[in-house]
């Protein structure tokens, strides 16, 4: 567990309209990214980007911390945020909240071709190409 996050879930659950839901099952999961506003992770310790990833892949547009692997996933048009600054993140969320579709649509467009690049055909690819790389450079030894 996160420092103070018994704090966190203490304000949480006195606070109207929020929900915790504890562990989600893989429907459960689906269900609440196709119902969902937008997709808020402004974490200070994820190192692979992949929950963005998935919530783009859902059309959410991300809310999430500034710098890092989730940065370089999602690239320009995901909300960025000071993961310490709670005053930056509420406004972020309000901003999210209240997003046109038109803007929504111009991020997700982005978005997705931001995480392209991370596709398992552009993985393939590129580990083809080292490995052709490395043959060939052996070869010429």
């Amino acid at each position: 567990r996160e420092p103070d996050a018994d704090r966190v879930i203490a304000l949480a659950r006195q606070t109207a309209g929020v929900i915790l839901p504890g562990y989600v099952n893989d429907d459960e999961l689906t269900w609440l990214y196709k119902n969902a506003k937008g997709f808020v992770l402004p974490s200070l310790l994820e190192g692979f980007g992949l929950p963005a990833a998935e919530a783009i892949n859902y059309g959410l547009v991300p809310l999430l911390a500034a710098g890092g692997a989730l940065q370089e996933v999602a690239g320009d048009m995901a909300l960025y945020v000071n993961p310490l600054d709670v005053t930056d993140i509420a406004a972020a969320m309000r901003r999210l909240a209240t997003m046109t579709e038109a803007e929504r649509d111009r991020r997700l467009t982005q978005l997705r071709l931001s995480i392209e690049r991370f596709s398992l055909e552009n993985a393939i690819a590129t580990w083809r190409s080292a490995l052709e790389l490395a043959v060939a450079s052996s070869r010429s030894l």
